[in-house]
Parts: C-alpha cells; structure tokens; sequence
C-alpha cells in the first residue's frame, strides 16, 4: 500500500526553486513559478497545463482509490458484520483484519492504514521542503502523534504487543532527533542533501 500511496500523493508533490527576490542573482532566476515544479518532472510547472489537466484529475483518483479506498473499505467490511465477529464463517473470512485487537477496537486496521498513509505523506510533501531539518521536524511530530495514539487507545490485546510498537517508534524518533546535530549548526551541503 506504502508504494501505491506515494505514488499517487506524488502527483501533488511539488518544489519551489527560485523565488525571484532572494539569492545572488534575483533577477536571472527563471524557475519562479509561484506553486513550483513537479517533483516528478522538474520541468512541469505544478497546477497549470498538463500538470492540472491530466495529472491532477489522475492524482485525485488515484489518492481516493489507493490512499482513502482500502482503510474505508476496511472499516465498512468490519462495521457490516460487527455483530457477528464470533461467528466461525466470519472468523475465517475477516478474522485477520481484528483478531489481534480489543473487541471494542474491532476496527483499529483502519486506523494503522491512516497512520502509514500519514507517514507516506510526511515522506512525499517533505520534499517539497527547502530545509532537512523542517523534514526531520514533521517526521518526529507525526511519529510522536501516532506514539501518542496507540498508547492512549492502547487497541492491541497483548500488552506487549502495544509496548514493542511503542518502543519501535521511540527508537525512530530518538534516530531522527539525533539526526538532527548533524544539520542544524551547518546544515547540510546541496549534494549532502540529494544524497
């Protein structure tokens, strides 16, 4: 889902890379478009021409298939037979969508496929970001948000389960605030950066 969901947010992804006003020479920049450029195609203005006639109503479609479809399909499927999570016909068919959680978290899958989709946006609209310490910033808030989350709603059966997912994400946010004496003094050098 992660890699059908970043394709599809891509089409909206988009780079500003000369504001016209700022740098050495303000006047000789050409790339000034106000939206900017198209991650995907540097050359493609973003929301005008092609771009907006037929990425854009692609871009849409696809984030509502791809990005929004499975979660609501999730919880539509698992709300439907709500009353009947203990029957066997239901157990084999849909079991693995609920079986793990809380019987009042029956619907919690969807809430995982949200939290992915958030971090794919992150990681997609992040590019779009001048600055690697504004990326790494956005990244730790979403990662403390879902953290948060999961440890108030506590949805999974096991503890332990809930305690391993916790610790999963206070290792990825540790990583990412300590990724940040790399870039914050100096910054990164334009090749650092693309690399």
């Amino acid at each position: 889902m992660a890699s059908q969901a970043e394709a599809a947010l891509s089409v909206f992804a988009c780079y500003k890379i000369d504001d016209g006003q700022t740098g050495i020479f303000p006047l000789n920049q050409k790339a000034t478009w106000r939206h900017g450029y198209w991650v995907r195609d540097m050359a493609q203005q973003c929301y005008t021409g092609v771009h907006l006639r037929l990425y854009v109503p692609i871009g849409v479609a696809s984030v509502t298939a791809l990005c929004l479809g499975p979660p609501l399909a999730s919880f539509l499927l698992l709300w439907h037979h709500r009353g009947s999570l203990e029957l066997p016909v239901v157990q084999q068919k849909y079991s693995f969508l609920y079986s793990r959680y809380k019987s009042r978290f029956f619907w919690w899958e969807s809430v995982l496929m949200l939290e992915e989709l958030a971090l794919v946006a992150v990681e997609v609209f992040g590019r779009g970001l001048k600055s690697v310490t504004h990326q790494i910033l956005i990244m730790l808030a979403t990662f403390i948000m879902i953290s948060a989350v999961n440890i108030v709603c506590s949805p999974n059966k096991l503890k332990v389960v809930t305690m391993l997912e916790f610790m999963s994400m206070t290792v990825l946010s540790l990583t990412l605030s300590l990724s940040l004496y790399f870039v914050v003094d100096e910054g990164l050098s334009a090749a650092d950066e693309v690399g």
